[in-house]
């Protein structure tokens, strides 16, 4: 799968206090992984709270799920939960 065009979502929050956001799109792996650690800093940062990362993989995707597991091992435990969802 080619990667495709990244998109950020921007809405206010009912008070118009916040701003709800949603961030997608498809990247390389290796790029994914190696901009995981500015984005969750940033984001635990201005939050203040710990980002939540859900790792949904099958077992036909171990590799995939063992390189994500490890660079997410690597970050501060306070700026991240994750979830891991194994399907098979």
């Amino acid at each position: 799968m080619p990667a495709s065009e990244i998109r950020l979502v921007l809405r206010p929050s009912a008070s118009g206090e916040f701003t709800q956001f949603t961030l997608c799109g498809t990247l390389h792996t290796s790029a994914a992984v190696e901009s995981t650690p500015f984005v969750t800093s940033m984001m635990a940062g201005s939050s203040g709270q710990p980002v939540l990362v859900v790792l949904r993989a099958d077992t036909l995707e171990a590799d995939w799920y063992d390189e994500w597991a490890d660079a997410l091992d690597r970050l501060p435990c306070g700026d991240l939960q994750v979830r891991f969802e194994l399907q098979s």
